[in-house]
């Protein structure tokens, strides 16, 4: 990919293409105005592991920035998966930001899609999958491991809902057999379960 430009936000609107690359467009060229670009906050955008950003782009972008006092977007998935613009985003880390200007990808990829459903596809005790958000699904996830170092049973009913089951005697804990509580309800009980268990363990 050639070397991005960095322009004058008051003179182009930027643009990223399909390929991760910026191009820039003349503002008052063909009756073109100035873009405004949506915020979205620092906290919300997935970063990856390893950025890889060209020194001189973050240079560029920083003296730009004097200039005008507007951050150039960064290009994110329909996640938020920072996937261009890593500059910018070093930038606005570097200043203290908590929003940044975005360009976010119109339309998921089969990877990407696939990847999603394999981190958040949840079976019910039916056999049914249900694909929820990542956010829930580590909780989901979270409350398996707690529950199973208890010797106790996470159920997950059709509905999403959560029962909780010892699993020598099945007793129900939590909820029962056909209905169980929504994520937050039943996250409230089990960790009221952990807290009279610790209580137990310090007597």
């Amino acid at each position: 990919m050639s070397k991005i430009e960095i322009k004058n936000m008051n003179e182009y609107n930027p643009e990223y293409r399909k390929d991760k690359s910026l191009i820039w467009k003349a503002i008052g060229k063909n009756g073109r105005t100035k873009k405004e670009y949506p915020n979205i906050s620092i906290k919300k955008i997935v970063v990856p592991k390893n950025i890889e950003y060209d020194t001189s782009i973050l240079d560029e972008s920083r003296e730009m920035y004097k200039i005008t006092g507007e951050m150039i977007p960064v290009y994110v998935s329909p996640n938020f998966r920072l996937i261009s613009g890593f500059e910018q985003y070093l930038l606005a880390k570097e200043l203290g930001l908590t929003q940044i200007p975005f360009q976010r990808v119109a339309k998921a990829s089969k990877q990407e899609i696939n990847s999603n459903r394999n981190n958040t596809a949840i079976k019910t005790q039916s056999g049914k999958i249900i694909y929820t958000s990542i956010g829930k699904a580590k909780k989901i996830k979270q409350n398996y491991r707690f529950a199973k170092s208890n010797g106790w049973e996470v159920i997950i009913h059709d509905g999403l809902t959560f029962s909780l089951r010892e699993n020598k005697s099945g007793k129900y804990l939590i909820g029962n057999e056909d209905r169980g509580k929504s994520l937050n309800g039943f996250r409230r009980k089990l960790f009221r379960l952990k807290d009279e268990l610790a209580e137990e363990i310090g007597k």
